[in-house]
């Protein structure tokens, strides 16, 4: 036999024989096991030299190493055989995870001596270089004892070890992996995943809770902190929010410390909701490797297991309803760390991320309590759920629905009733849940409520009541009608704050709600017609915007200058006794315009109330001056405006279609914006009011296809004389002039466009007269004179042409925006157009 000397022996050297040789104070001397294989080691006859260590091929070397020379050897740790028999590590450099460098990493992070050592898990270094264990104990998480615990729960050989993870002990003692494979999860496999996703080393680690890996592989946390999330600190947080030992762990699902530190689950049982059994339920029904996950906010098991039909998500996405997404919404609309929970049950995070409920207390309503209430009333295991609406416990505790399904009213059904829509298989009502207010997954923050869904610090518009955290419309809500908490019996409905049999007029009976069916996105048209994301409902039907300058509030087409609840802004509501006007909240309609019923009209022109508040004209009459009158012609519904020097609500045009009660009226000073609209047609009246420089070519090619189609054009323009193409086309020929002048009626016109519908004092005067870089204007294909620059005929400044379609003016509108010279509350160029408009619309 080959004799060793005692110089050549290292700390710990395990022979083939079995014979160990250790070092102490005294010197050395001979360990445990020196006949550890007697019948191999021993001769039968006597005792044989303990230095005399053959080679058993029948034995061979423990798990873990390898033969080098005759000696059996750690490879990952060993500088004279570094990764392979042989291979020395040179001066100052260390062997760690069977790769020379200068310093120590991965499962070896510790340098004791000239060795990488794990000290969670050497007996000979425990917690510390040189802490050796006493005979018969064991190092687990870097502590001496007589058992393994922790993360290091099984005990193969003298070391604690994981075996969800160690490629010598994957799944049970000494089943190592072949080359080339790891350990994840017990099984050995070509990659890492599901808890341990990420493979640093030879070994598959979580990156979010390994002290040795924390964020990232080698990087390690110092003496006294956690891996927390992927981030080293001194205590845990978020998904993991309990230290056992040196790790973060979730005591809810961990087999290991389930419920509570090193409470460890029997063989075949599983940890749920911090109880060990038989089988996964509650929050985390689904069994994945050995832990109970919920699989519609695990990011290593989104939408199933992922070693089955389910998905790890990516770096940078959360996992919510089951599907890996940039961010939160639905049921779990809250993110905290990397998981998307809700606070109001969630014990981790009970209100607000990392905010985790104590021993014996549940989480209710975003509050830690020893019982549960509110809005989720019924305690199923450790959490607080509403049995009416929770798909895991739909009716009563563990009563799960199926795939597909939601849970109405604590019964599994297909879809949800009207005016509510699904969000993460739950039934809502977008325009008051605080979770998702508007839309899936828009939550509102703290202290905010859900109002016509809109976050605010106070509910209006359509849901201007507090009911409880919700804000509704004690009008027609029938748990709450007339007031909060009086709900309505069965077979009624609430309308105008009563419980009644049926609707008024006007509104329909849709699941109890007494509804709008013109402007209900949730009924639009017909009970349970639901608008599309992102649409609203107009007329009974549903379109992605709102026609002219209507606004979208929380899916209605709303006149915000006009509507007491939206006024200036969805959601702006005016108080009691005032009005909207222009947007604004006042106790008094401006000049010209009264109040009817909250709202400021004129009367000259309102069908409704035409003359006075309630006095509406018939199907086949106009408003014109307080009268209704039976016409020949309509004032324009639709009309477009490009302009020059307004902005959007100060153009004279556009003043004067909404003065004439047009529904659709659009301004802009885009071309591009102009083009786009006018290719969308049905425009009743077309406004141009062109710059000095001229028009952009794609307003100019847009106003003569209007020339040519014969349809309504209303053109001004003070520089036409630069342009004389466009004026052909317009059938004038032009003189440009620069001397103030007044603007008269013609004398000869058949039409007095200063006594028409609005009645104008003769001439109109400025500041800035038409006659300021006007133009004279004379007809070159026939048409009508309207109006001069001075009292006789000869300086035409507006005149209609092509058989009275087009009308054109060769004066800046904006000489006369800021005049009123009747001072009746109204602009003279406003009152110009009203006239005008008339006119091309057949009133003559």
């Amino acid at each position: 036999m080959a004799r060793r000397s005692i110089g050549s022996l290292r700390e710990g050297r395990i022979f083939p024989s079995g014979e160990v040789w250790m070092r102490d104070w005294m010197g050395w001397r001979l360990g445990v096991g020196v006949c550890f294989f007697v019948a191999a080691a021993c001769s039968a006859g006597g005792g044989s030299d303990p230095m005399d260590a053959s080679i058993d091929a029948a034995v061979g070397c423990p798990t873990g190493q390898v033969e080098c020379s005759g000696e059996c050897v750690d490879v990952g740790s060993d500088p004279d055989h570094c990764g392979a028999c042989g291979t020395s590590c040179g001066a100052g450099e260390v062997c760690s995870e069977g790769s020379c460098g200068l310093s120590c990493g991965g499962a070896t992070p510790t340098l004791c001596g000239d060795r990488c050592v794990d000290t969670t898990s050497d007996r000979n270094h425990c917690g510390a270089c040189d802490t050796s264990c006493e005979a018969g104990e064991v190092c687990s998480e870097g502590s001496c004892g007589l058992s393994c615990g922790g993360a290091t729960p099984t005990l193969c050989g003298d070391r604690c070890v994981d075996t969800t993870s160690d490629r010598n002990h994957c799944g049970a003692c000494d089943a190592s992996c072949g080359a080339g494979e790891v350990c994840s999860e017990g099984a050995c496999g070509l990659s890492c995943g599901g808890e341990t996703p990420t493979l640093c080393g030879d070994r598959c680690v979580d990156t979010d809770t390994d002290r040795s890996h924390c964020g990232a592989c080698d990087t390690s946390c110092a003496d006294g902190e956690v891996c927390s999330e992927g981030s080293c600190g001194l205590s845990c947080g978020g998904a993991t929010p309990t230290v056992c030992g040196d790790r973060c762990v979730d005591t809810t699902s961990d087999r290991s410390h389930c419920g509570a530190c090193d409470n460890a689950c029997g063989d075949g049982e599983v940890c749920s909701e911090g109880s060990c059994g038989l089988s996964c339920g509650g929050a985390t029904p689904t069994l994945c490797g050995d832990r109970c996950v919920d699989t519609t906010t695990d990011r290593s098991h989104c939408g199933g297991c992922a070693d089955a039909d389910g998905t790890v998500c990516g770096d940078g996405t959360v996992c919510t309803d089951g599907s890996c997404e940039v961010s939160c919404g639905g049921a779990t609309p809250t993110l905290c760390g990397d998981a998307c929970v809700d606070t109001d049950t969630n014990l981790a995070h009970c209100g607000a991320c990392d905010n985790a409920c104590g021993a014996g207390e549940v989480c209710s309503g975003g509050t830690c309590s020893l019982s549960c209430g509110g809005d989720t009333p019924t305690q199923c295991g450790a959490a607080c759920v509403d049995t009416d609406t929770s798909l895991a416990h739909c009716g009563a505790c563990d009563s799960a629905c199926g795939a597909g399904e939601i849970c109405v009213d604590g019964a599994c059904a297909l879809s949800c009733p009207s005016g509510q829509t699904e969000c993460g298989g739950v039934c809502v009502d977008l325009n008051s849940d605080r979770a998702n207010c508007g839309a899936c997954g828009t939550s509102c923050d703290a202290g905010e409520v859900c109002s016509s869904g809109t976050c605010g610090l106070a509910c209006g518009g359509t849901t201007p009541t507090l009911c409880g955290d919700a804000c509704v419309d004690t009008s027609s809500d029938r748990s709450h009608c007339g007031g909060c908490d009086m709900p309505c019996a069965d077979g009624e409905v609430c309308a105008a704050s009563s419980c009644v049999v049926s609707c008024g007029t006007g509104l329909t009976d849709c699941a109890g709600t007494c509804t709008n069916l013109s402007s209900d996105e949730a009924n639009c048209g017909a009970c349970g017609t639901t608008c599309a994301a992102g649409e609203v409902c107009s007329a009974g039907s549903c379109s992605l915007t709102c026609p002219g300058d209507l606004s979208n509030c929380s899916g209605e087409c709303i006149d915000t200058d006009i509507d007491p609840a939206n006024c200036g802004a969805c959601g702006t509501a005016c108080g009691a006794g005032e009005i909207c006007a222009g947007g604004s909240c006042s106790l008094s309609c401006p000049s010209g315009q009264t109040n009817c019923s909250g709202t400021c009209t004129n009367t000259d022109f309102d069908p409704a109330n035409c003359g006075g508040c309630g006095t509406a004209c018939g199907v086949a009459q106009a408003c014109v001056s307080g009268t209704c009158r039976d016409l020949a012609w309509s004032p324009p519904t639709s009309v477009l405006v490009y302009y020059q020097s307004f902005s959007t609500g100060t153009d004279p045009a556009e003043l004067a279609a909404n003065r004439m009660g047009a529904t659709t009226v659009t301004s802009t000073s885009s071309g591009a914006t102009f083009a786009s609209e006018y290719d969308m047609g049905g425009w009743d009246i077309v406004v141009i009011n062109a710059p000095g420089s001229g028009l952009p070519a794609e307003v100019r090619s847009r106003v003569l296809d209007r020339i040519s189609s014969g349809e309504p054009l209303n053109f001004s323009w003070w520089n036409l004389d630069t342009d004389a193409a466009l004026a052909t086309a317009l059938g004038v020929s032009t003189t440009s002039f620069n001397s103030p002048r007044p603007v008269f009626p013609s004398s000869a016109a058949s039409t007095d466009l200063f006594d028409f519908i609005e009645t104008l004092p003769a001439p109109l005067t400025s500041s800035r007269d038409a006659g300021d870089n006007g133009d004279v204007l004379a007809l070159t294909s026939g048409g009508d004179v309207l109006c001069t620059v001075d009292s006789a005929m000869g300086a035409n400044i507006t005149v209609v042409t092509n058989g009275g379609s087009v009308m054109v003016n060769g004066f800046l509108p904006w000489d006369f925006q800021d005049t009123d010279n009747d001072m009746d509350g109204v602009t003279d160029m406003t009152e110009l157009y009203v006239n005008q408009f008339a006119y091309q619309r057949g009133a003559r």
